[in-house]
């Protein structure tokens, strides 16, 4: 009887290891509505354009549009003065006035290393890094920031 339940755990576990690896290459992006190749095609742009003096601006949509609601992408960092959380708007003025302390080595390092394979996707959107920058995909089907985490001190508004 021992035997028969040893037998039934086995199989139970097979198929959820069978189940977690179709659903990384089947099913990862498909709350974003993606395909695997046109993440890895943004993964390639992004990429490319990390390393180009304000080429990261092109990801930023400052009208950004999800299921008909209009979003800000933040820029979420501590207050110089009181040290505390801040959730900044990402607009226009602001990011490229403040473009190489948002975009600093450390986020475009992070850019350079991603992998398709280690990219983490969810109903918010999917990740690069440790949840250093947040993306998702507009009305227009246009993958956009939505959060970037990966700056300590805020820049002066």
């Amino acid at each position: 009887m021992r035997n028969k339940y040893l037998l039934v755990l086995m199989a139970v576990l097979a198929n959820c290891v069978f189940a977690d690896s179709v659903q990384d290459d089947t099913y990862k992006y498909s709350e974003q509505h993606l395909t695997k190749q046109q993440v890895n095609d943004f993964l390639v742009n992004i990429k490319k354009q990390a390393n180009t003096e304000s080429g990261l601006l092109q990801f930023i949509d400052y009208n950004y549009k999800h299921n008909g609601k209009t979003y800000y992408g933040l820029l979420n960092c501590s207050s110089a003065s009181t040290h505390k959380a801040q959730h900044l708007p990402l607009t226009k003025e602001f990011t490229k006035r403040n473009y190489k302390l948002i975009f600093n080595k450390k986020l475009v390092s992070v850019i350079n290393a991603q992998t398709e394979s280690a990219i983490f996707s969810n109903a918010q959107g999917f990740m690069f890094g440790d949840g250093d920058i947040w993306f998702n995909v507009n009305d227009q089907n246009k993958i956009s920031i939505v959060a970037i985490n990966s700056v300590a001190i805020c820049p002066k508004k």
